[in-house]
């Protein structure tokens, strides 16, 4: 039985924008029954198993200014992927929510276990220069 994943990324915006990044106002949280660490902070690491659906939500602590999922990169462990597998530009995720609050995609089942995949999450928030910003800390890792 395959179980899915929820990944909450909360976010107080208003501090984001204040300080020009998201290191200490990103909230990153999932329920995955195989356990993860790192929780509360940039540095989740979650633990999930090859063709399992992952997704992710975010949520801005203020409500007062937009909040949005705008991209979602895997970083190829050790600079490289497999060999046979095309870098993903997106990689394979799709688009749940046409608000983008939500984004979701399937494990593939080429990764190798014990090994962390961190994630690039970028985000959009308000308008304006400093609006994009993105962290790269968190990952997934393949429970052997």
């Amino acid at each position: 039985m395959q179980y899915n994943t929820n990944i909450i990324v909360s976010v107080d915006v208003i501090k984001a924008l204040s300080d020009k990044n998201l290191n200490s106002s990103i909230y990153l949280m999932d329920d995955s029954v195989w356990g993860s660490y790192g929780k509360g902070g940039p540095d989740l690491v979650t633990l999930c198993v090859p063709g399992q659906t992952i997704k992710w939500t975010c949520y801005a602590v203020d409500l007062q200014t937009p909040l949005a999922i705008s991209r979602i990169d895997f970083i190829p462990a050790f600079g490289y992927l497999p060999g046979g597998y095309q870098p993903a530009t997106g990689t394979g995720l799709q688009l749940t929510n046409p608000d983008y609050f939500e984004w979701s995609g399937v494990v593939p089942y080429y990764l190798i276990p014990n090994q962390k995949y961190f994630y690039r999450l970028q985000l959009e928030m308000g308008e304006g220069k400093n609006s994009t910003m993105h962290i790269s800390t968190a990952a997934i890792m393949i429970k052997a």
